[in-house]
């Protein structure tokens, strides 16, 4: 079992029954089916979007099939989709390592991709979703990622998909710290970070400052930290670590779930073009068959379109950094 430590002083904690306690600051934590929690008070956001279809679709994790032959077709699908990119980064990111020690920041229900490579422990603000976590991952943790319960230089990889986003701007310098702490030296770090950009998709939305912060913030899941690209990079190297890769992610060219899950809101009423785009989307999305053809070929469109367009006109960015 990995060795914990107390979130506050840093001492070593030792299990008694279904308790983990410090000797340093007297603390108890305590284990709750199985999961070390250090989180005393709920997130009252994140509880109550977990309620939700896509919290709860968060809450189950990317745990694939088991059929061979959807197992199969959702392989195709994260190698050629657009949708699937998230997956072909890791996996590049990953591709030559086994048996490596790997902690996912803000795993929800985990990302079965992580185990092929080594023995995975997840994170995670919010319960629920790690308890599918544990049945997936070596260990799952319910604890803040600004105040981790390791030792230092514990880590191969450090890994996150769409978690920077939702971090508090006043926060990101305390969770780089911890990711630079217990990351070994040599040790990678990579992530997918949601971040402001200067597409006109972005700047049409924040015409409308109110109805931004509803859907590009609140309803996608809490994008309270977003920053433009350059600060991110920025900050990654005021912690002193070393960048190996930088991409974007999408650009004007989303998922067509994506056009729906901003759109389908009082911005119709704001544009025709908008009102259209997203009409056309979710028919496209009621077949399964149509759905994965579009989203496949706008994965092609997408790699034309990326390659002329620069970084801040990206919905994110695809980072590795190494300590």
């Amino acid at each position: 079992m990995l060795n914990l430590i107390c979130p506050k002083c840093k001492t070593p904690l030792t299990q008694l029954n279904q308790e983990l306690q410090c000797k340093g600051c007297q603390k108890t934590y305590p284990i709750i089916d199985g999961i070390p929690s250090f989180i005393e008070n709920k997130d009252k956001f994140y509880h109550e979007y977990y309620q939700t279809q896509i919290g709860t679709k968060w809450a189950k994790g990317h745990v694939g099939f088991k059929n061979p032959i959807l197992s199969t077709l959702y392989y195709i699908w994260n190698q050629t989709s657009i949708v699937g990119k998230r997956y072909r980064f890791f996996q590049k990111v990953l591709r030559k390592e086994r048996d490596t020690l790997i902690l996912d920041l803000g795993c929800g229900g985990g990302y079965k991709l992580f185990i092929r490579y080594g023995n995975v422990v997840g994170v995670d603000l919010e319960l629920a979703p790690l308890k599918n976590a544990k049945n997936l991952y070596r260990m799952a943790i319910h604890a803040d990622i600004a105040t981790l319960p390791f030792e230092d230089n514990t880590f191969d990889y450090i890994l996150s998909a769409d978690v920077m986003g939702h971090i508090p701007v006043e926060n990101k310098d305390k969770v780089l710290s911890e990711i630079y702490r217990v990351l070994k030296k040599g040790g990678k770090t990579a992530h997918v970070i949601e971040t402001e950009s200067n597409n006109f998709l972005f700047r049409f939305a924040q015409k409308y400052p109110d109805l931004y912060r509803k859907s590009f913030i609140e309803d996608i899941g809490g994008h309270f930290g977003l920053e433009a690209s350059k600060d991110v990079l920025n900050r990654f190297n005021k912690h002193k670590f070393r960048s190996i890769k930088v991409e974007k992610l999408w650009g004007i060219i989303w998922p067509t779930e994506e056009y729906v899950n901003r759109f389908d809101n009082a911005y119709k009423e704001k544009s025709r073009s908008i009102k259209m785009l997203v009409s056309i989307c979710k028919v496209l999305n009621k077949n399964i068959i149509i759905f994965g053809i579009i989203n496949i070929l706008l994965g092609a469109i997408n790699y034309l379109v990326e390659a002329v367009t620069p970084l801040e006109h990206g919905a994110g960015i695809l980072v590795v950094h190494k300590k």
